[in-house]
């Protein structure tokens, strides 16, 4: 077979690979939420089971401590909750609709209630009702806690803050552009 073949080939395999997959949150992507403030996507981390970075099994509801969903995400990844953010989506929501740049940190957090329903609560609520550090009150949630949860069904996506680098001035690149003009004329008149 021909390099030319080979290559027209190879090209057509990359195109149709590239538009089949489908759009889904990428590691080092950029989203956005409602106030406009951006974040990096870094993992996941499901309410019960292993399914997270350290892939430890959640703790069983009689020995759980309650956290909420920033406490759970700086448990597994450096301790400090003011650089995450959280989304929880519905069962429905279609994750092939989601593009880098998207509005979709909605800073909720999928939780297990002692004695509620499962439900998506803000990512910073007070978990501990009675801040007795046990999961046993009935106004105790907690993010990672295996009680009444399938693994799998409830995905808490953690993202980190993008520090926001000021981008240079219009004026100031504009400026650069006429000294790099004018420093050229001047060499192009010298060599004269």
């Amino acid at each position: 077979m021909s390099s030319k073949l080979l290559s027209i080939a190879l090209t057509i395999l990359v195109l149709f690979s590239a538009s089949s997959v489908n759009a889904n949150l990428i590691t080092g992507d950029i989203y956005l939420d409602a106030a406009g403030e951006r974040w990096e996507y870094v993992t996941l981390f499901d309410l019960v089971g292993n399914n997270n970075p350290k892939a430890e099994s959640s703790p069983h509801w009689s020995i759980a401590k309650p956290v909420n969903g920033l406490e759970a995400a700086a448990y597994f990844l450096d301790g400090n909750t003011s650089n995450y953010a959280l989304s929880a989506f519905s069962s429905t929501f279609d994750m092939t609709t989601i593009s880098a740049g998207a509005n979709i940190v909605n800073h909720l957090a999928w939780y297990d209630g002692n004695l509620g329903a499962i439900s998506r609560l803000a990512e910073n609520i007070v978990a501990d009702a009675n801040g007795d550090n046990q999961y046993n009150n009935k106004q105790d949630f907690s993010a990672w806690v295996d009680d009444r949860a399938l693994s799998g069904d409830y995905i808490n996506y953690v993202f980190k803050k993008v520090a926001n680098v000021p981008e240079p001035s219009t004026l100031i690149i504009f400026a650069l552009a006429l000294c790099g003009l004018s420093v050229r004329r001047f060499k192009a008149l010298a060599s004269k």
